[in-house]
């Protein structure tokens, strides 16, 4: 990020030095346009936006339409507003700072200088989030209940050797357990063969003491052929007594003809969700914001 806003900012300050060497008079700006501290502030909030539009690559065709940035237009107008701008206004003022190289030159080091700052406070925050996610995964070692009782790889269709159960079923019963979260997690994979059907479902069953149940269903889009389809997800159960759980890896018609793999599999109880109690995502600030 720090590579693409110093070039940037480093253009700015050449055309500059352009606009300086063609005699260009100063613009006329109102009295209350930005000092120099504020229009660097300014300045870094719309790189810092232009770096992280171009680091995420998920954007990259929503950025464009009709060959127009649109989305990035859309996040300059957010940062202009902030500062009470429009367009004309940022450019006017843009304007006059670069028909002073000196003066630009001056923006330019202050940018990079917050910049930097910014940069090293979100190296803290993202070591702390690497600390807390793994602090995640050490309180649900020790408080989760293991209710997956097979091989964590099942290969279908399913070998004369192999020991999981031919309808593809599991169970789990509780001694004692009362709400909590239930979470899955799998990686399917489907190979080209006509018996395996576009969508395929795996699900499971939670059986309450109050003779209840809740059902979870996952439905799996298999169009895609030897891709690995993940599923990870948390299922909340109800704040009752749970008594067992019985599920369906892949539930269809006929599964003795399915080509592919189950990988990865894992099947947990905890009495409480870890991520509600710490949630790492919420101490990265936005750093647009961030002075």
């Amino acid at each position: 990020m720090t590579r693409h806003i110093r070039q940037t900012a480093a253009a700015i300050v050449v055309a500059a030095l352009a606009l300086a060497a063609c005699g260009r008079p100063h613009p006329k700006v109102g009295c209350d346009f930005p000092d120099r501290d504020e229009f660097a502030t300014l300045m870094a909030d719309l790189l810092t936006v232009d770096a992280m539009l171009q680091a995420d690559m998920s954007l990259t065709r929503a950025r464009h339409v009709d060959g127009r940035p649109v989305l990035t237009e859309a996040c300059y107008h957010t940062i202009l507003e902030r500062y009470g701008m429009t367009k004309p206004d940022f450019d006017s003022i843009m304007n006059w700072y670069a028909s002073d190289p000196e003066l630009l030159s001056e923006v330019y080091d202050e940018v990079v200088a917050i910049l930097s700052r910014r940069e090293a406070s979100f190296k803290r925050l993202q070591m702390r989030k690497d600390s807390l996610t793994a602090l995640h995964k050490s309180i649900e070692d020790s408080i989760a209940t293991d209710c997956w009782h097979h091989a964590r790889v099942v290969r279908l269709p399913l070998a004369k050797a192999d020991t999981f159960p031919r309808d593809l079923t599991y169970r789990h019963s509780f001694d004692s357990a009362r709400g909590g979260v239930l979470k899955f997690k799998a990686g399917f994979v489907f190979h080209h063969t006509n018996a395996t059907p576009d969508t395929v479902a795996s699900r499971i069953v939670v059986a309450y003491a109050d003779s209840t149940a809740d059902t979870l269903t996952m439905l799996i889009n298999a169009r895609r052929r030897n891709h690995t389809h993940s599923i990870d997800t948390t299922f909340a159960l109800r704040d009752t007594t749970v008594s067992g759980l019985c599920g369906t890896l892949i539930d269809t018609d006929d599964k003795t003809r399915i080509g592919g793999s189950v990988t990865g599999i894992a099947l947990r109880y905890m009495p409480f969700d870890v991520t509600d109690s710490i949630n790492p995502d919420e101490i990265l600030l936005p750093l647009v914001l961030a002075k």
